[in-house]
């Protein structure tokens, strides 16, 4: 008989329900709380204890990272698919009982199952990683640049971390967020405008002005509208258009730059800059009207792979970077011959958050294209529709980046659930994006990648990207 069979028949046998198992649901399996994986070789037999979330009932029988699970309810415990399959199928309320090797010590574990609250665990998991980035502010009120060299501050970085901090309601976060905003209002650059730092090796300055003008419109106060009216004229003012020499016949028209200067060598249109600029306008109140959306909205007609009544796979609803390029590549014909830049994951969610910012209903034809493709290709586990076995990791190297988009894009349409073809139950988008990044959090409350492609091996970059994904997701969230 092997493992699995093994503990599932002494279970029959020596499963004990706890007081509140007759409130356990058929439907839905138990919750147990902790990550594992098969122990190393070289140490004791079982099953390793890799992070206990808290809150959780494994924390709260005292089980620890490091922990080894030899048996379960008195029968050996060998494979982590053994006990896999055993949480799987486990009610709330049932009780297993853990045999677990602490360093030299043998440690009985009592553990009932409970129930998977998962707006709690993302009040948990927000309030643990804003802490993380309160203990990382500066002095000065910004945090570190996360490029430059040890103790440059950086606009950028700080600008992010103030979105990820407002709305929270633990203990320094207000004092926290206005040190933040007076660090980054300091550094308005007059002869410009916009915010930056001088010596700045990449300033992106254009992220960092729209991401102010985000935090001044959910912080508040006085002065505050006006500052953001200041900043958002001068990102309405840095628009490639015709003043620049950019007419309709150019590809970058209507979008914004990358970098810090609208110098045609410089110059670098894409929907990631074009899409924190326009939530940053529509946060400042900019009717959808202006001549600067209208000219946006036809920068992301141009990045999106969509003809009205027409749903093949070339024009698929998705969005590429930009007009002339697609980091998920081309699709091909037989013979090697270009034919369509392919969507991907991340530009589709930062496409489909740029057309409601630029004042298209949730209705709209454009917009209703870009949801069905994140319902055909969904995932939270990866950055979606790249090439297998692709040369860069790309799926991987922009993750946090993509669930952030992934969350606030799905949250501006205000759905709960993400239709998918075929009469299926709508997907509950915000369930899968909060379980899994509460699962992935650090034990310090921070986050960060294993990929250094798009710096998000920084936790000073990965973490406020998934606080703002979870803020975003949580009123969403299926209710208990």
């Amino acid at each position: 008989m092997n493992t699995l069979l093994l503990v599932l028949s002494s279970m029959a046998i020596l499963l004990t329900p706890a007081p509140n198992a007759a409130l356990a649901q058929d439907a839905a399996p138990g919750w147990a709380g902790f990550i594992f994986r098969q122990a190393p070789p070289e140490g004791p037999a079982g099953v390793l204890v890799r992070t206990v979330q808290p809150g959780s009932p494994a924390q709260e029988a005292g089980l620890r990272p490091g922990d080894v699970i030899v048996t379960i309810n008195g029968a050996p415990l060998i494979e982590a698919a053994a006990l896999a399959g055993v949480l799987r199928v486990m009610p709330p309320g049932t009780r297993l009982q853990f045999q677990v090797l602490r360093g030299t010590e043998r440690v009985s574990v009592d553990l009932v199952m409970g129930v998977k609250r998962l707006d709690l665990l993302a009040e948990t998991a927000l309030a643990r990683g804003r802490a993380w980035l309160l203990a990382r502010q500066r002095e000065d009120g910004a945090w570190q640049h996360f490029r430059a060299a040890e103790g440059m501050p950086g606009v950028v970085n700080t600008a992010l971390a103030l979105m990820a901090l407002s709305g929270g309601e633990e203990a320094g976060v207000e004092a926290a967020s206005a040190r933040a905003l007076a660090f980054l209002l300091a550094h308005e650059r007059p002869e410009v405008g916009g915010i930056g730092v001088a010596g700045d090796p990449v300033g992106y300055v254009n992220y960092a002005t729209a991401m102010t003008i985000v935090a001044l419109a959910r912080v508040g106060g006085e002065g505050h509208g006006e500052a953001a009216a200041r900043l958002a004229d001068f990102l309405c003012r840095r628009q490639p258009a015709e003043d620049f020499g950019f007419d309709e016949l150019s590809w970058q028209h209507g979008a914004w730059d990358f970098y810090d200067a609208n110098q045609r060598d410089l110059l670098r249109a894409d929907i990631s800059i074009t899409a924190f600029v326009l939530e940053g306008l529509h946060a400042a109140g900019v009717k959808p009207d202006h001549p600067v959306l209208e000219r946006a909205r036809g920068f992301l007609g141009r990045c999106q792979n969509y003809r009205e009544g027409v749903d093949d796979a070339a024009d698929d609803g998705g969005f590429t970077f930009n007009p002339r390029d697609s980091k998920a590549g081309m699709r091909r014909d037989a013979g090697g011959a270009p034919l369509a830049l392919i969507s991907y994951g991340s530009a589709t969610c930062e496409g489909l958050r740029s057309l409601i910012n630029a004042g298209l209903a949730p209705v709209d034809p454009r917009v209703a294209a870009a949801r069905r493709w994140i319902g055909r290709h969904f995932d939270v586990t990866a950055n979606t529709n790249f090439p297998s076995g692709g040369r860069v990791a790309f799926d991987r190297g922009i993750y946090f980046y993509y669930l952030h988009g992934l969350a606030k894009a799905l949250a501006a349409c205000g759905d709960p659930a993400l239709a998918v073809s075929g009469g299926a139950a709508g997907i509950r988008w915000a369930d899968a994006l909060v379980d899994r990044l509460v699962s992935f959090q650090a034990e310090d409350g921070s986050w960060a990648s294993g990929e250094n492609l798009m710096n998000e091996d920084n936790p000073l970059v990965s973490t406020p990207l998934a606080l703002e994904a979870l803020q975003s997701a949580l009123p969403y969230v299926t209710a208990p």
